[in-house]
């Protein structure tokens, strides 16, 4: 007798399918997790992160007659407009000694001698 098809059990068959469905919506589940993971770190991430615009713009600007206020700094600026006529070494070190943030800028522009004598 000729046997044109195979014999196949066809719980096997059903059996098999249903563990490779079940193998693929685990690894679907696996992968919605890990995105969410890392879609989770992303958004920690930026929240952390300083933007452009954060360092072009302060996050609050306030104009006081004695200092200007930049998010949570004080900024304010100092004018000195003559030296003391006579100076010894040292004579600055008071200013540029003091433990706070700071810039100092010196200009000194030459004079004619005639003006000082």
């Amino acid at each position: 007798m000729v046997q044109l098809f195979k014999k196949v059990d066809i719980k096997e068959d059903d059996d098999a399918k249903e563990e490779a469905s079940l193998k693929k919506a685990e690894h679907q589940r696996e992968r919605a997790q890990e995105e969410k993971e890392i879609l989770e770190a992303e958004r920690s991430f930026q929240h952390g992160v300083v933007s452009v615009r954060d360092l072009i713009a302060p996050s609050a600007f306030k104009v006081d007659s004695r200092f200007v206020q930049l998010g949570t700094k004080f900024v304010s600026t100092v004018f000195v407009v003559t030296y003391p006529r006579y100076i010894s070494v040292g004579w600055f070190a008071p200013v540029i000694n003091l433990n706070i943030p700071m810039d100092v800028a010196m200009y000194f522009y030459p004079v004619k001698p005639e003006a000082i004598l």
